[in-house]
């Protein structure tokens, strides 16, 4: 049950897709292999604590939004002030919220991976209609550009055979002017 200082996974889920698509990759795949590690030893101390000053935590989790939000909802506290403040996980945690967090991380990536690959497919079909109607320009750009030399052609041709015709006519013994 969702209390103030504890959000739902409903809302950091939300959050957490609101992130670009780096931060939300990395995000993503630290709070899983967190929650997978309490997970498979769940007596494990040294997978119940994070400090925030970590290298871990502060490329991939503290840049992104509803991350450390998502901790607390599935049962992670902070202890400690300053640089050495440190994220928790109490032996009492219920391990059947961290395993509905894992799912909730699961389907939101699923989620995303399908919103981006649908974007991608909108995205492609733009850029083929788009080079549809640049080929489609191509084409005319080069039919007139044919159709003004073949007009330049026949003029030089019909220059040609004025030309020719005049000296004929300048040849011809029965031609006075």
């Amino acid at each position: 049950m969702a209390t103030a200082s504890r959000p739902s996974l409903e809302e950091v889920c939300s959050l957490i897709a609101q992130n670009q698509p780096l931060e939300f990759r990395l995000s993503t795949e630290l709070l899983f292999k967190i929650l997978k590690n309490v997970l498979d030893a769940p007596a494990e101390p040294k997978y119940r604590s994070i400090k925030r000053c970590s290298k871990a935590f502060s490329e991939n989790l503290a840049i992104a939004k509803g991350a450390v939000r998502f901790l607390r909802a599935v049962g992670w506290s902070e202890e400690g002030e300053a640089d050495s403040t440190t994220l928790v996980l109490p032996p009492s945690a219920d391990l059947e919220l961290l395993g509905r967090g894992k799912d909730a991380l699961k389907a939101l990536v699923k989620q995303r991976a399908a919103a981006d690959a649908e974007a991608r497919r909108v995205q492609d079909e733009l850029s083929a209609e788009k080079l549809r109607e640049l080929k489609r320009v191509s084409q005319q750009n080069t039919a007139k550009r044919d159709s003004a030399r073949e007009k330049e052609r026949q003029r030089l041709l019909e220059g040609i055979q004025i030309d020719r015709d005049d000296l004929v006519r300048q040849r011809d013994p029965n031609n006075i002017h």
